[in-house]
């Protein structure tokens, strides 16, 4: 994706972009069970932001780049498992844990999901 130079990112940003995208990335993966088990099954191999264009979120044309996309996905992936554990100790339909639209973790089961005739 190509940011438009004319756009002003927040005057903070280089402050608070991993803040930003781990929150992002541990959303997206606990709402959609399909890549959150993806995510799982890399075990804990590590994940490289396969990218040659930037150096910061991936690993760089050069290969050395920081891989801050990769490390959140990591460490999302942890946390995923750690969740998983606790809920798994006490009651195990309260996994996967959902979040509710206020952004709070709900361990109330989805609705039921009836297909049409």
């Amino acid at each position: 994706m190509i940011r438009d130079a004319s756009k002003l990112l927040r005057r903070d940003w280089e402050r608070v972009k991993d803040d930003v995208m781990r929150r992002a990335v541990a959303t997206k993966f606990r709402a959609h069970d399909d890549i959150r088990q993806i995510l799982l099954s890399t075990d804990d191999e590590e994940i490289v932001e396969d990218t040659t264009t930037d150096h910061y979120w991936g690993q760089g044309r050069s290969g050395n780049g920081k891989n801050m996309l990769g490390k959140i996905l990591m460490r999302t992936r942890s946390r995923l498992r750690t969740e998983r554990a606790e809920a798994h100790d006490g009651d195990s339909r309260t996994w996967p844990l959902r979040l509710r639209h206020d952004g709070e973790r709900s361990t109330r089961p989805p609705p039921s999901r009836r297909r049409a005739p």
